[in-house]
């Protein structure tokens, strides 16, 4: 799913949806006044609760314990990205693209 601004026509959120329905959502923040619709911040959000993590290699598959892989307790993360001194096109023709 992709959110757009209809006014900047920039994408303002979009969604991915996994097989076993994990989700990844990333929020996307621009400037007031830009030249070129690049954000200056990306935050993705992510919910592990649904995510399906394959099994170690190394791993004790006769063994009846059950490991908590969440000991902390937490079900979502999140990663933020901050972008700045974009470079356009610099050093590059016009004629490659």
């Amino acid at each position: 799913k992709c959110w757009i601004n209809p006014v900047s026509k920039c994408i303002e959120k979009s969604q991915i949806t996994t097989k076993s329905s994990g989700t990844i959502t990333s929020t996307y923040f621009y400037a007031a006044n830009f030249n070129y619709p690049l954000p200056y911040k990306i935050n993705f959000s992510i919910d592990l609760t649904k995510f399906k993590i394959p099994k170690m290699i190394a791993v004790d598959i006769n063994s009846k314990k059950k490991s908590n892989s969440n000991a902390s307790g937490k079900t979502t993360g999140s990663i933020t990205f901050n972008m700045s001194k974009y470079e356009i096109n610099k050093g590059v023709k016009d004629d490659n693209f």
